[in-house]
């Protein structure tokens, strides 16, 4: 029942970190009510988590390890308490991948054709940190916090040599090595407080207090080296460089009420969320390999 705002990355890296004992089931909302964000529309995914209901302390910890043509790991630790008032749990995951990946193209653009080949190896780093802590002071009034924190490490190297040709006559003009190195960490922090009375069997009421932040800092070099058909002189040389970060800020409040009777549920709700967003991208041109700003293509 906590929204979770994630995408790309955070969400392959939490899903690839959520060990499927750890589910309890996948609800899938296809039509979802006014309760819910305008941005569901196209439908909910809910995944509830089983809630620790052994006593004491107790925990499993899980590895494995894959080799293909490059290494790829992920470990995870769960930790959990549970008392007859407080429950308390904490998740540590981590995901290390490394993926490879060949193209080739061939092409015809504005009478030339142009033969594509690129390899790019793409190392892909992640933690997940959740947890939980629930109190319980009677079978009516409940307090619980629970978090989590992604983090995210991007390294990727792309390198590719284009041949460009004449339609025409067939013959080479230039050759075309250029590379893509992207080096890009986020960070993904939720945070809700949550409290329950159960006015009856068959009424509740909860109120929620949540927090979230995301950032995400990335910087690309693009160095691009035209050659003749020598593949030894160099025609010409241009060198981009970019940065692009995302700043988001979240927060929320929202009370809720539900009745249930003869099979119908009346629910009704109050809400409200600011969210502010700071996104930046400054262009550069690298010359003589000193970054040069151009103000024409940042924003």
């Amino acid at each position: 029942g906590r929204p979770t705002r994630l995408s790309g990355n955070d969400l392959a890296n939490l899903l690839q970190n959520m060990g499927s004992d750890n589910i309890e089931e996948i609800e899938i909302i296809s039509n979802p009510s006014a309760k819910y964000e305008a941005e569901g529309d196209a439908g909910i995914i809910n995944i509830n988590l089983k809630k620790n209901v052994a006593t004491g302390f107790n925990g499993s910890a899980v590895a494995s390890f894959t080799q293909g043509e490059y290494f790829r790991n992920n470990q995870s630790l769960n930790l959990n308490y549970g008392g007859e008032k407080l429950k308390a749990s904490l998740i540590l995951s981590r995901v290390d991948n490394e993926l490879y990946d060949n193209f080739r193209e061939t092409r015809t653009q504005n009478g030339f054709s142009l033969e594509l080949a690129s390899d790019e190896l793409r190392n892909f780093d992640g933690y997940t940190i959740t947890t939980g802590l629930e109190y319980t002071f009677n079978e009516k009034h409940s307090l619980s916090f629970s978090g989590n924190a992604i983090l995210n490490s991007n390294d990727n190297d792309l390198g590719s040599t284009t041949a460009i040709s004449l339609l025409e006559t067939g013959g080479l003009e230039e050759i075309l090595e250029s590379q893509t190195l992207l080096d890009r960490e986020s960070g993904n922090y939720n945070f809700n407080l949550n409290y329950r009375w159960k006015l009856s069997k068959s009424s509740k009421l909860s109120a929620d207090l949540s927090f979230g932040d995301f950032n995400s800092v990335g910087s690309t070099f693009q160095p691009n080296t035209f050659f003749a058909a020598d593949g030894t002189t160099v025609v010409d040389v241009s060198n981009n460089a970019f940065d692009s970060d995302t700043y988001i800020d979240l927060w929320s409040g929202k009370v809720d009420y539900e009745k249930e009777w003869d099979g119908w549920i009346l629910s009704v709700g109050s809400k409200y969320a600011s969210i502010v967003t700071d996104n930046r991208f400054d262009f550069f041109e690298v010359i003589d390999n000193e970054e040069v700003s151009d103000p024409t293509r940042s924003n």
